[in-house]
């Protein structure tokens, strides 16, 4: 046995030794992590961020992080920092995550409500409610990131806010519950619906189909007086009822004397996507974004195309329902978007979308290619509406090796599609050129369909309808004739 000693004594010193080796190269390897995610290329910073998952029980990489959500700029880094940190294990920065409940990036805010959870769960509860408490546009955010982590039969704690003093924040609280499915507190909405203010009456009338509240029917037919309300409330009416009377009152209520047998459609969790209806365009998506001429050719006032246009761009909006993401860009000689990447769709978001939108003022020239590459830049865009009538005339236009603008424009943005793998669809809807009209001096409304066709400039016809068709989308056409329905022609 003594014989063996020694080399029993060289096995364990060689297994020490080894384990002292090992142990030293991977306190190099996540110390050259955490220099890298602070210090590195963006691509370097989010791999490193990533690859740090195995050592957060380290503090030094703790604090790390801690340094990265303070500084970081990056969406890509910021956002994988925060999944990174989606664990107990980083639960001492619960405060550091909770700093981004309001970031800029939709995405970010959704997973820094992730992360939170999973960090502590209580006290995520009480910072969301506490947050939201306070009303105005964080208490909005604060309500939908309740939303996102409340599980099934907790969700009397967002009904509580139905009975909130300010109107945005009890819309909100309606699609969160729409949104989180809770069908157990539907009856919870239908005061809503009778509410002294047009969001919270209009998620309501939202809800109420969503839900499939038989109960909600007369009160929504009392709604199809309202002007505001009445096109919602008819959707849900035909919806619920499984026929349609019409948008005026008298019928339903004829109808409803009569004590209709009806049942309303199986009720359904909103899934991933939702249905966008924008002219003739129907499409099932998640996030979408609309591109809108705001040049001069496409008029103002009563009758124009601009009009025209933000008409559907509103009856769209409001059929919107919670689980759809959108965003916009509004263009002209410059380029602006709504959001940097996108809101979700509760009449509380809408509203400060149409705050923004009625700011717009139409101005000279047409910045089409700015207005793409704004658009394209928006994550994971699955469609993108183009409404407008002219050629890219202004801003950056990129250079090729054809003799025609527009025809640039096509190539750059194919490019751009193929080189960032992006799976977006762009859905075209032209317009006339308005100004050639009224320079033609006639009025445009009485103008035939063909004079229509004749006068729209051709090359600008072609950009809009190969654009649709090089991207897997539609292109459709709205003539003079049409406007004031608002409904479009497809692709002749």
């Amino acid at each position: 046995m003594r014989a063996f000693f020694p080399l029993f004594l060289m096995l364990a010193l060689l297994l020490w030794a080894g384990a002292l080796s090992s142990a030293e190269t991977e306190g190099k390897e996540w110390r050259a992590l955490c220099r890298a995610a602070l210090e590195g290329t963006p691509a370097e910073r989010a791999s490193a961020v990533r690859r740090l998952r195995p050592w957060l029980d380290r503090k030094a990489v703790r604090k790390t992080f801690e340094r990265v959500l303070q500084r970081e700029k990056d969406r890509t880094v910021l956002l994988d920092a925060v999944e990174t940190l989606c664990t107990p294990a980083a639960a001492d920065l619960f405060d550091a995550v909770s700093a981004h409940l309001y970031h800029p990036d939709l995405d970010v805010r959704r997973q820094v409500s992730y992360t939170l959870a999973a960090q502590d769960r209580a006290k995520a509860l009480k910072l969301l409610r506490k947050r939201a408490r306070a009303g105005g546009r964080r208490g909005c955010e604060a309500l939908r990131a309740l939303g996102r982590i409340i599980r099934p039969g907790e969700a009397k704690a967002v009904s509580a806010f139905l009975s909130h003093p300010e109107a945005a924040m009890r819309a909100t609280a309606a699609a969160t519950l729409m949104r989180a499915g809770a069908v157990e507190r539907a009856a919870d909405v239908l005061p809503l619906l009778s509410d002294r203010d047009f969001l919270p009456r209009a998620q309501a009338v939202q809800a109420a189909a969503f839900f499939r509240m038989k109960e909600a029917v007369p009160a929504l037919v009392k709604l199809l007086d309202d002007p505001e309300c009445s096109a919602l409330a008819h959707d849900a009416l035909v919806e619920l009822c499984g026929t349609d009377l019409g948008g005026k009152s008298a019928g339903w209520r004829v109808w409803l004397k009569g004590k209709p047998v009806f049942e309303p459609p199986p009720f359904e969790r909103l899934g991933a996507a939702g249905e966008v209806r924008f002219f003739d365009h129907r499409v099932k998506v998640r996030r979408f974004a609309w591109m809108l001429d705001f040049s001069d050719s496409m008029g103002s006032g009563t009758g124009s195309s601009l009009e025209a246009m933000l008409r559907e761009v509103r009856a769209c909006l409001f059929r919107l329902p919670p689980n759809v993401e959108f965003n916009c860009v509004a263009y002209s000689r410059a380029a602006d978007a709504f959001a940097p990447v996108a809101a979700e769709a509760d009449f509380a978001a809408k509203a400060e979308f149409l705050e923004w939108l009625s700011a717009r003022g139409t101005d000279a020239y047409t910045a089409t290619w700015d207005g793409l590459k704004l658009a394209l830049s928006v994550p994971e865009l699955e469609v993108l509406f183009l409404a407008g009538n002219g050629l890219p005339n202004h801003g950056e236009l990129p250079a090729g090796r054809n003799a025609e603008t527009e025809d640039n424009v096509l190539d750059a943005v194919l490019k751009t599609i193929r080189d960032r793998a992006l799976r977006v669809k762009i859905y075209t809807v032209a317009f006339p050129f308005e100004k050639d009209l009224f320079e033609a001096g006639a009025d445009p409304l009485r103008r035939k369909e063909d004079v229509t066709a004749r006068t729209f400039e051709r090359r600008a016809e072609s950009f809009f309808r190969l654009l649709a068709a090089l991207t897997g989308g539609k292109y459709a056409f709205v003539p003079v004739s049409q406007r004031r329905t608002g409904t479009a022609k497809k692709g002749r």
